[in-house]
């Protein structure tokens, strides 16, 4: 993983938001916990999370979680796109972001509140 994140730091200002998803979601999955590589995931996605799709939010969230990686700015940043998107968020894309909060007991009423009236709409999705 080493070589991942030497080659990945110098060019992930370049990073789309989808790339970033994927890095983070691939470092999750190999229990791969690289606080330099992912501080720039998290620096570099900060900025721009307006743009991202409810999969480029919920996915990095979800591996921050996974590894035990806490960035509370990130967090923190993460609450208004989410908000404004919450509609096109998936059954798995809210259950992602729901344990994501909760493996790191971060209480954001106004996101939590968000995701529970869109769960509500598509609670018949979840038991399909």
């Amino acid at each position: 993983m080493s070589a991942i994140s030497s080659s990945a730091l110098p060019i992930i200002a370049e990073f789309m938001p989808m790339q970033l998803a994927s890095l983070s979601w691939a470092m999750a999955n190999l229990s791969v916990s690289d606080n330099t590589l992912l501080e720039s995931i998290a620096a570099q996605a900060m900025p721009t999370m307006g743009d991202f799709s409810q999969q480029a939010l919920s996915n990095p969230v979800w591996a921050f979680s996974t590894i035990r990686f806490i960035h509370r700015p990130f967090s923190h940043a993460l609450s208004s796109p989410a908000r404004r998107i919450i509609s096109e968020f998936s059954t798995q894309g809210l259950a992602n972001t729901v344990w994501s909060l909760a493996r790191r007991c971060y209480n954001d009423g106004p996101l939590l509140s968000a995701i529970s009236a869109w769960a509500i709409r598509l609670i018949g999705e979840f038991v399909k």
